[in-house]
């Protein structure tokens, strides 16, 4: 069962922004708090939809670790939500 090509244009695209948040928050500290929502969101929903097409464990595994590192990153900078600007 695969997904469409749009999908996982689309997936890489919103990857790509978070990825950016990610180097923003060298400079800005909420986005890298915001990052790891958007991230960690993003994981948890590719987590879902592995479990949906029901894959192995080994090809859900990268998603749940990636959700996991993502919310670490998000309770690092929790208190950088209410700081934008």
């Amino acid at each position: 069962m695969g997904s469409p090509r749009d999908f996982r244009v689309v997936t890489g695209i919103v990857q790509l922004v978070g990825a950016a948040a990610l180097i923003a928050g060298y400079w800005y500290g909420w986005a890298t708090a915001w990052a790891g929502v958007w991230l960690g969101i993003t994981m948890l929903v590719a987590c879902f939809v592995h479990l949906k097409a029901r894959d192995t464990f080994g090809k859900t595994a990268p998603a749940l670790v990636f959700a996991a590192l993502n919310i670490i990153v998000l309770s690092i900078n929790a208190n950088e939500l209410t700081n934008i600007f």
